[in-house]
């Protein structure tokens, strides 16, 4: 046999071991008739879309991907269930993805994952407890990919736990194996509301709702495990979550929770919430909302973070001019809406200038604009006295608005948990806040200054004891909006 014709059997022996095996890491070597190296980069690029921190962290490297989670868990019948975006993946060839776990907690019961294109989704289950080293197989064409993963435990996150598995991508007879480890973090540090996992709302906290302009003690209401299931989860959905149902399913309502924090001048102030709904109208409006740095109005009016003040807080609701519902309430004062899309937002008086944060899916619905870009409204809102211009005496409400600002838009499905990440950064004078869809991994987000030349500017907050709070609240469209997770963060 000629040297050449050596070469080229050698060659093809060597070709069709490679063919065989499983590679590792981000290269396959092959070789031409020639016996030369040709190096082909890995098919399936794993990469991290999702800004917010609440999402976790995300690493990646030619050996495979590291995730970290929180355990946002959804109560059912059959567990606590944990879902979240594993990962996004663009695809060069057409392949097969498939996970598995080799170690895991004894309490994770069972595993799914599933892969999104635009509109379209397939999924694999990946096992029960007793085989979850099994693979579950997704097939993938050329694009880009969200895959996400379901996993269920039979008992609540209390502690850190780990999950480590692979994912491999097979095209034809090659198969590319990456390592996968994931870290999944419980809940902790100073949490106002913590549903999940066995815990509660923690005191002191006051609450206030509002009907259309008057005020109503029906909401907020805490929904146990046994009552959500019958009342607030649809019937035969398994699902048993206990939540903070802060609005009922109907139009033009509002629910708040205040609660009190010292904050100490020049650090920044974090709230995280993470909430649901279970039923909506055709589309959900209008979201949630974060108030930071409120002082409660002494004298009259006044109120205070006490079961005193529960439900009967002097306030301002802000709703749109000729709204169908009954008449407003004497009690309460009612001002226009300051925003295009808003709902019923619940304005409390306070002795300084504050800030509201409103992320609402409706812009979704509306679509970005030259003018409008973005889901979230940021108001500067004064209301001292919860007086109008010409009504009463004292400093009238007054409120300097950002609407329709920042960048991306989603609208969750039913029983998709939303996780918002709100920020005040003192060196700047500046908010960001940040929502993302734990369940799909979409998000959007927004920063703007306060020192701009808009009047009255946010003046920086002062050493002291605030209220902050969180609401949830509908228009002329609706969901029940209901918290499960709330928590307040300063450094």
């Amino acid at each position: 046999m000629s040297t050449k014709g050596s070469r080229a059997v050698i060659a093809l022996c060597l070709a069709l071991l490679v063919l065989a095996a499983e590679v590792s890491g981000d290269v396959v070597t092959t070789y031409d008739e020639f016996s030369t190296i040709r190096v082909v980069q890995q098919p399936l690029t794993p990469w991290w879309p999702i800004p917010c921190p609440c999402a976790g962290g995300f690493s990646s490297s030619p050996t495979g991907l590291t995730r970290s989670i929180y355990g946002y868990t959804l109560q059912t019948t059959v567990g606590y269930q944990l879902t979240s975006l594993l990962s996004a993946f663009n695809t060069t060839s057409a392949g097969n993805l498939s996970v598995g776990f080799n170690s895991f907690p004894y309490s994770l019961s069972s595993a799914s994952v599933a892969a999104y294109s635009g509109a379209t989704a397939n999924g694999a289950q990946i096992g029960s407890a007793s085989s979850l080293k099994r693979y579950g197989s997704i097939k993938l064409e050329t694009g880009t990919y969200a895959v996400n993963q379901a996993l269920v435990f039979s008992s609540p996150i209390n502690s850190p736990t780990s999950v480590n598995g692979a994912y491999n991508y097979s095209i034809g007879g090659v198969t590319f194996s990456y390592n996968l480890t994931e870290s999944i973090k419980p809940l902790t540090g100073n949490n106002i509301v913590n549903l999940m996992n066995g815990y509660t709302v923690y005191p002191p906290y006051v609450y206030q709702g509002d009907n259309d302009g008057s005020r109503t003690s029906a909401y907020p209401v805490y929904q146990s495990a046994q009552s959500a299931a019958t009342h607030y989860w649809p019937s035969g959905s398994g699902v048993d979550q206990p939540v903070l149902d802060m609005v009922p399913p109907q139009t033009y309502s509002a629910g708040a929770l205040f609660w009190s924090e010292p904050y100490t001048a020049g650090n920044t102030a974090t709230i995280t919430v993470v909430g649901t709904y279970a039923s909506n109208s055709a589309a959900a409006e209008d979201g949630f909302e974060v108030y930071m740095f409120i002082i409660p109005t002494t004298g009259a009016p006044s109120w205070s973070v006490s079961s005193a003040s529960n439900w009967n807080i002097p306030y301002a609701a802000s709703l749109p001019p000729g709204h169908p519902k009954s008449s407003p309430s004497s009690q309460v004062v009612v001002a226009s809406n300051y925003a295009p899309y808003q709902g019923d937002v619940i304005l409390p008086t306070s002795t300084q200038s504050y800030l509201m944060v409103q992320w609402d899916p409706y812009w979704q619905v509306v679509g970005p604009s030259s003018k409008y870009t973005g889901q979230f409204n940021i108001w500067i809102v004064s209301n001292q006295n919860n007086v109008l211009q010409g009504q009463g005496q004292g400093t009238p409400l007054s409120v300097t608005a950002y609407n329709g600002q920042g960048t991306g838009y989603f609208e969750p499905s039913p029983g998709d948990y939303v996780c918002l990440t709100v920020t005040y950064y003192p060196s700047n004078n500046s908010i960001s806040a940040c929502a993302v869809d734990l369940n799909t991994g979409q998000f959007a987000r927004v920063s703007i200054s306060l020192s701009g030349s808009s009047s009255p500017s946010f003046a920086k907050p002062s050493g002291t004891s605030y209220a902050f709070g969180v609401a949830g609240n509908t228009g002329s469209g609706y969901a029940n909006w209901a918290v499960v997770y709330t928590n307040y963060s300063s450094s």
